[in-house]
């Protein structure tokens, strides 16, 4: 009463050693490179990372945010680079729907009139006192069929008495910004 010994097919043995090699292929190292996945993070420039250098000092070498050079190439926190590695440095994102825009700042709430705009686009309110303090996000507002905005906005309470603001609308695609000063009217 013997058994049969088993024997795998030519299939199995194939399927086997392919699937053997993809996991081996997988615990290989890979070189450090840094890609662009995004359209409007197109390189301005290039940079090559030198001996000690951290993404924060290449970022501020460039002027640009941490996040977007990371998004740029790829890069996941804690933001891993080593020597030799190729950055894209990505290129000032462009406000691609703006047309122009009066705003203006009574009591609590801020008013925006523009005309020019990108057809039903969607562009972001931000406002803050001045360069140097905390946005705020206050609404979004989209331009109209003939590419025209007409939009009343409330002024967060923090900012409600501040002699001026810094009125903003911020690109829904490109992250582009385009700002106002503006006064407060009596």
């Amino acid at each position: 009463m013997f058994s049969k010994a088993y024997s795998p097919s030519r299939y199995q043995i194939i399927l086997g050693i392919l699937l053997a090699l993809a996991v081996l292929a997988g615990m290989l190292p890979r070189p450090a490179m840094a890609a662009v996945t995004e359209p409007f993070a197109a390189c301005d420039k290039t940079h090559t990372v030198k001996n000690s250098e951290t993404i924060y000092r290449i970022a501020r070498t460039y002027n640009v945010p941490v996040n977007r050079l990371a998004k740029a190439n790829n890069l996941v926190y804690p933001y891993k680079i080593s020597d030799g590695m190729v950055l894209c440095i990505p290129a000032e994102p462009k406000v691609t729907g703006a047309g122009k825009f009066t705003v203006s700042f009574k009591g609590e709430v801020i008013k925006i009139d523009g005309s020019g705009f990108k057809k039903q686009y969607t562009f972001f309110v931000r406002v803050r006192e001045n360069d140097t303090s905390k946005w705020y996000k206050i609404g979004a507002v989209r331009s109209d069929r003939n590419g025209n905005l007409l939009v009343t906005l409330d002024v967060p309470k923090q900012l409600q008495n501040k002699p001026a603001l810094n009125v903003c609308l911020k690109d829904g695609v490109t992250d582009g910004l385009v700002c106002k000063r503006v006064y407060r009217l009596p």
